[in-house]
């Protein structure tokens, strides 16, 4: 035999691994110890994760299992086939086969790397390998051998990263834009609470309406920190949220926090304690945002979940070394209890107590989970002790150090500065929400300028190519043309009037667009809620003169936390009809329409309180009549529960007065019929109890039309609230 070649019969009985005497000496290999290492090395290839392939020129003359299983083939029918019959080497053909040729005919050639080819099985499966190609002299044979690395899983799993990360960003993007949006929603309202508040602040008010409203004002603020917290991508998504402490006085501290909620218990009837220890120290030093938003937030919950009873603010000192003591604060409750499961999961995000509890009560079930973090991040512990009957206690703990100097407390309310305008200037308001409008309409008349509204940007352009104007506050987003583009086109005007001092009023507080809004030409950005020293500060900067001054109002005596509160009276619920004559029965409950619907005490036109006093009306006179209209379809449903027409009409009419009982002062009418609207939605057939029941939110409408039981009715719409409860 020619030592020159090999035929692939011959090599088909693997002259190379399989132990045969004469194969060995068709390929004159003479030396014993070779023979030997060839064994062990056949052994080792056999085990070999990787492909392992012996090619000659014109075919494939060994391959190891792992090869043959990439290829799907029987070993057999590989013997004798060309590498490239399986590789797809299109984008590099040309090279590819000049190098695999070289293997055999150019000394010179050693390897070649083929890093990512597609290998196409005897199925037609295919694979993506890693193909090496190293040059074997063999008895003066010149050979290939070859390796092949499957990538395809790993490819695989790099392309679902890759989709993941793709996914993961634009979630982030989406995540980003939906909180730049959700902080505009959000602030838009809570900047005409907030605007409207000091309005009335800067009113004659009683001691009472004092307290109040400024209660109003700082709850408000409240809100607005968190909101600021919780916008914060960087921090939050960094873990970068720290703890800021600050001296306070602690008493004070927690009058005030608790204060906030006096309302909603004076509503609910339930009293409302706060008992400190002694022992406390008057001044502390910790973070008091963070110590208020836990509390808060446990005082809301109590306050949702307690319908007969009292809460209770409770806090004493624990751990004390020198200068450093754990303070905790609970809050105790006569409302539901809790069992040992439910405490055990009521602290992880987006868990409340049971499935029906947000629809029943509102919320999201993320308040406990981030007030244990909260309290976590100033060094102490979050938990809850309940018991059946006897209400529930949720406590927690906060390091804190007394503080190092006196903390100087005011026991007095103080209304904000009063401004006043050394001259009179000519004000344009780009902005499509009607509450702004009136709001800045409001604040900049009190300063005796004059004020034009203009509802969105295209008008705001046309005013003023056609007006003369002082200063320009533009809202950044509004319908037809936004704050951006109209400042764009302001900018471009051939007159002097292109370098208008024009304010941009935002609620977007993102760096990003917040740098953005300030190279499309607009002079400074005003953030919503307005900051009225800072926005009047401003415009005086821009202006080049000090044209707004404030005024130090005096205090006047803050109300002190009544803690006497009792529940009223509402155990005579043996029939609803006697509780629709108790309330009935009660005097001085007919409201002033007017004052009740008026949305703020600035100078509005007299003409805008009379069309919402006479809209007041028609709304009170639709109810009215669209309790007597459900009168007929109660009858049906009563004689036929599955009667989808009747509770159709009785639907569509409830849902109608909950979306605008608000509107006009009227609380206890969307209360109730949101509750119908309810029953009707989530009882699929109705039982005759629901009919019953469907008929005394009826009768409690119209006895509220009737006696025009403002907001939330006080004592009897309390007593009608509770009435229906035990009705159900």
């Amino acid at each position: 035999m020619s030592t020159s070649s090999l035929s692939v019969d011959e090599l088909n009985e693997d002259p190379f691994f399989i132990d045969d005497e004469d194969t060995r000496t068709n390929i004159e290999l003479s030396n014993a110890s070779l023979i030997d290492h060839t064994t062990q090395l056949a052994s080792v290839l056999k085990k070999l994760p990787s492909g392992y392939l012996i090619h000659q020129e014109h075919g494939i003359v060994y391959s190891n299992p792992a090869a043959i299983s990439l290829f799907e083939v029987d070993d057999n029918l590989l013997y004798g086939r060309h590498i490239m019959d399986f590789v797809d080497v299109s984008r590099h053909l040309k090279n590819a086969i000049q190098a695999f040729n070289g293997i055999f005919h150019d000394s010179g050639v050693t390897d070649f790397d083929l890093p990512e080819v597609i290998l196409t099985g005897a199925n037609g499966k295919q694979r993506i390998v890693a193909l090496t190609v190293y040059r074997l002299d063999w008895g003066g044979i010149p050979l290939a051998q070859i390796t092949l690395h499957d990538l395809t899983e790993l490819k695989e799993s790099e392309k679902i990263l890759v989709e993941a990360r793709r996914v993961a960003e634009q979630a982030s993007l989406a995540k980003s834009d939906f909180l730049a949006a959700m902080s505009h929603e959000i602030r838009t309202p809570l900047a005409g609470v907030l605007g409207m508040a000091d309005l009335v602040l800067d009113t004659d008010l009683s001691p009472q309406q004092l307290d109040w409203m400024t209660s109003i004002k700082s709850s408000g603020g409240h809100l607005l920190n968190i909101l600021n917290e919780v916008l914060d991508q960087s921090k939050l998504e960094a873990g970068k949220l720290e703890v800021s402490p600050v001296d306070f006085h602690l008493a004070s501290f927690v009058r005030d926090k608790t204060q906030w909620f006096s309302p909603k218990c004076d509503e609910k009837g339930l009293t409302l304690n706060v008992n400190l220890d002694q022992a406390l120290p008057e001044n502390i030093h910790a973070d008091s945002l963070r110590i208020g938003q836990v509390l808060s937030n446990l005082l809301s919950n109590a306050v949702k979940f307690t319908e007969t009873g009292s809460i209770t603010v409770h806090a004493h000192q624990e751990e004390k070394q020198g200068n450093c003591f754990m303070l905790r604060i609970g809050v105790t409750d006569s409302g539901i209890d809790l069992d040992k499961a439910t405490q055990k999961k009521l602290f992880s995000a987006f868990t409340q107590a049971d499935s029906s509890t947000s629809r029943t009560y509102g919320g999201t079930g993320l308040g406990l989970s981030i007030s244990k973090q909260l309290a976590e991040l100033m060094g102490g512990q979050m938990g809850v002790v309940s018991a059946p009957r006897q209400g529930s206690t949720f406590w927690f703990t906060v390091r804190c150090q007394t503080a190092n100097k006196e903390v100087t407390i005011d026991e007095k309310r103080h209304s904000p500065d009063r401004w006043v305008a050394s001259r009179s200037l000519h004000v344009l308001v780009a902005d499509d929400n009607l509450i702004n409008q009136k709001l800045l309409s409001a604040i900049f008349s009190n300063l005796n300028h004059e004020v034009t509204i203009a509802n969105n940007g295209k008008v705001a352009v046309d005013y003023v190519e056609t007006g003369d104007f002082d200063l320009v506050l533009m809202d950044v987003r509004m319908p037809i043309m936004d704050g951006l583009q109209a400042t764009a086109l302001i900018r471009s005007m051939d007159s002097e009037k292109s370098d208008i001092p024009i304010f941009g009023l935002t609620a977007d507080i993102s760096g990003k667009n917040v740098n953005k809004y300030l190279n499309s030409g607009l002079n400074d950005i005003c953030y919503k809620p307005l900051d009225m020293p800072v926005l009047l500060a401003a415009i005086d900067h821009h202006l080049g003169e000090k044209i707004h001054t404030s005024i130090p109002n005096a205090p006047a005596t803050m109300a002190v936390l009544d803690d006497t509160r009792k529940k009223d009276d509402a155990s005579d619920t043996a029939s609803f009809a006697k509780i629709l004559a108790r309330v009935s029965n009660m005097a001085d409950q007919r409201a002033d329409l007017e004052e009740v619907i008026k949305p703020d005490h600035s100078n509005l036109e007299s003409t805008d309180i009379d069309i919402l006093t006479s809209l007041g009306d028609q709304f009170l006179e639709s109810v009215a009549m669209g309790c007597q209209n459900m009168r007929s379809p109660l009858s049906e449903l009563h004689e036929n529960p599955l009667n989808e027409h009747a509770r159709s009409v009785i639907s569509d009419m409830c849902h109608s007065f909950s979306g605008q009982g608000d509107t006009f002062g009227y609380q206890l009418i969307t209360i109730i019929s949101a509750d119908a609207d309810k029953l009707l939605r989530e009882r699929n057939p109705l039982k005759p109890e629901d009919v019953k029941n469907l008929k005394n939110y009826v009768e409690a409408m119209s006895l509220i039309v009737a006696k025009e039981l403002s907001g939330y009715g006080g004592k009897a719409g309390r007593i009608l609230l509770q009435g229906l409860k035990d009705t159900l």
